[in-house]
């Protein structure tokens, strides 16, 4: 772990079972060597390396003689509750779609084309987009000529997007 990661981008990265990885995230935090930063949510709980972790992993790195990887930085002002929240499948490929301002048939159209996993109406994009709204995760803009309000990330939806690329990125 190189930056607070949830259960499921912990499989995805390790290739472990999300059981496994859920399960031994919270050993790991019982023993100390990790720490919950959204204990209050009951899913999607992010867990970052503490610094009994990074001695540990620096042990591992001169034993095995590799190069220690270095630490993610983290946004400040990061609310890791909101985070939590956004960090299931559909919500985060919408989030990560917003790369300019646009509307959701763009957004529908935007993962089509980068991420045909990904199986989500149009309507539930809407509603993602509502309560990403709602959060302030995103802020509607009007553009000249068109009906229909596009949408833009904000301060936090930037910082947040960018925890949610760094996380996908290969160890």
């Amino acid at each position: 772990m190189r930056m607070p990661l949830t259960a499921m981008q912990t499989a995805k990265k390790t290739r472990l079972s999300l059981d496994t990885c859920s399960s031994t995230l919270v050993k790991m935090a019982k023993m100390g060597v990790v720490t919950c930063l959204n204990p209050a949510l009951k899913n999607c709980r992010v867990y970052q390396p503490t610094e009994i972790a990074l001695q540990i992993q620096q042990r591992l790195c001169c034993e095995l003689e590799i190069a220690m990887p270095n630490p993610i930085l983290i946004p400040e002002g990061m609310d890791w509750e909101l985070y939590g929240s956004v960090c299931f499948r559909q919500r985060s490929a919408v989030l990560q779609a917003i790369i300019q301002p646009m509307q959701p048939c763009q957004i529908k159209r935007y993962l089509r084309m980068h991420k045909p996993q990904i199986t989500i109406s149009q309507n539930n994009i809407r509603d993602i987009m509502r309560d990403f709204l709602r959060q302030g995760l995103i802020q509607k803009v009007f553009v000249r000529k068109k009906v229909h309000p596009q949408y833009e990330l904000t301060e936090m939806g930037s910082k947040i997007q960018t925890m949610l690329n760094q996380a996908e990125m290969p160890l």
